[in-house]
């Protein structure tokens, strides 16, 4: 909580008071419990659990710092681990708890390495924290099998005594009431007074809450289920209106599903396609078309081509031809580049096409996870080879046959213009040259952007 350059007892309990009013306390400045935390087992955290605890005796130098507690485990808490995970802990935890003993008994400690940092320890009667707990793996009744199982029961009791005000009150008072008769049992054990250790007892409290969930988790694994195999029943009676929630009995599950997949003059099967965006059905419905060949993309390209055309051909320009001439000059020069525009439009709808290829399997999952969700297991069943069915079909005719349309289209614009172009030259008395803008030509020209086959059509 405190840094190196802070450790006076204003300044943590100023830290203190904002930490509470941030987690939304009032801010009253009441002495926190302590507690330390560590292993006589371990390496560095044996070797200074005790000087964590001087520390706070005598930095803090204030009375909620001098008698707090410590929580040490001990060695058979790893008991579970590999030999090789464990070597040397049993000598580490002699060493420390020895040092533990001695410092307990020890009324006058010098601690020269305190005095050599400039931390000021006169006045200590004594080393370590007040109250110092031994966390073992088990008891009579109970063993922990794993480290984490004991770590997390002794995190559990710190949470507990970090949210719940009348809890830390309890244990502030049992540590400092009950401890002596606590360590009793060690007595014997020991040759002289205080006995500087003591051990907890094991219990938990609780709602049942690992229980609800388990019977939470069951339940919706249940209802889901439920959901997916046994929707369609509902959707049926919904559907045919009935009221008697058994008249379904006598129909199969077969029937169930035609009824609500036929609902509406099977407007579902239409929706659940569009939703998918492979809608192709007549030529106003182009979803697949305009994912990899956009209309307004190509208009826009072609528009482009078609001023480069014009603009290559000096028909902007002062020289006279005759309106014949100037017809075969821009259909001569949009021949000769045509090529190259078909070719950067395949390009760019072969960008489109992998687009969509790589979006698909997204959008597809999002939409049949939704069909589930609403309608059930067998209906997106049968929506899905009715899908299959669709699909095959407008491979193998409706596109067929809108590509003819539009070739169709295609060659009629180009008869179209050639009879445009004779009917125009009418106009014109013969020999009478014009220039390349005049007005009667430019509906000829515009009649170039029609007649060479779309992209789209291929």
């Amino acid at each position: 909580m405190t840094t190196g350059k802070s450790r006076t007892s204003t300044d943590s309990n100023k830290q203190f008071t904002d930490l509470c009013q941030l987690m939304g306390g009032g801010g009253d400045e009441e002495d926190p419990l302590v507690v330390v935390v560590g292993s006589v087992a371990g390496g560095s955290g044996s070797g200074i659990f005790l000087d964590v605890s001087d520390l706070l005796r005598t930095a803090i130098g204030h009375a909620w710092a001098t008698t707090h507690s410590s929580i040490l485990y001990l060695p058979s808490v790893f008991d579970a681990l590999p030999p090789a995970a464990r070597s040397g802990v049993e000598h580490n935890s002699y060493w420390a708890i020895s040092e533990l003993l001695n410092a307990a008994w020890d009324t006058s400690p010098s601690l020269p390495h305190h005095k050599g940092a400039g931390i000021a320890v006169d006045g200590l009667d004594r080393r370590g924290a007040s109250y110092n707990f031994l966390i073992g793996r088990g008891n009579s009744n109970l063993t922990l099998t794993e480290p984490n199982a004991v770590f997390a029961a002794v995190g559990e009791l710190l949470a507990q005594l970090a949210l719940d005000d009348s809890f830390a009150t309890n244990y502030n008072s049992h540590i400092t009431g009950n401890f002596g008769a606590s360590s009793a049992r060690l007595r014997p054990l020991m040759l002289r007074e205080p006995v500087p250790t003591a051990s907890f007892g094991f219990c938990r409290f609780g709602l049942g809450r690992e229980r609800f969930e388990e019977f939470a988790s069951d339940r919706l694994c249940r209802s889901a289920i439920n959901h997916v195999v046994l929707a369609h029943k509902g959707q049926a009676r919904q559907v045919l209106g009935e009221v008697d929630t058994t008249a379904s009995v006598d129909r199969t599950r077969e029937e169930d599903v035609q009824h609500v997949v036929e609902a509406n003059q099977g407007q579902l099967i239409r929706q659940f396609i569009t939703d998918l965006g492979l809608n192709e059905r007549g030529e106003e419905s182009n979803d697949m078309l305009e994912a990899v060949c956009p209309t307004d993309e190509f208009e826009g390209h072609a528009l482009a081509f078609r001023q480069e055309v014009l603009a290559n051909s000096g028909v902007d320009g002062a020289e006279m031809l005759s309106p014949a001439a100037w017809v075969k000059r821009v259909a001569r020069l949009s021949d000769t580049r045509e090529g190259d525009f078909l070719a950067q439009m395949s390009l760019l709808f072969d960008a489109n096409a992998r687009r969509f290829s790589e979006q698909f399997p997204a959008t597809f999952s999002e939409v049949v996870s939704n069909y589930v969700r609403r309608r059930g297991g067998w209906v997106v069943l049968e929506l899905l080879k009715r899908l299959d069915e669709e699909l095959t079909y407008v491979l193998t005719h409706e596109l067929p046959s809108e590509r003819q349309v539009r070739l169709d289209q295609s060659a009629g614009a180009a008869g179209s213009a050639q009879q445009g172009l004779e009917e125009g030259g009418k106009r014109f008395r013969g020999g009478s040259q014009v220039r390349g803008d005049h007005s009667a030509l430019q509906d000829r020209y515009s009649c170039l952007l029609y007649t060479s086959p779309s992209p789209r059509d291929s």
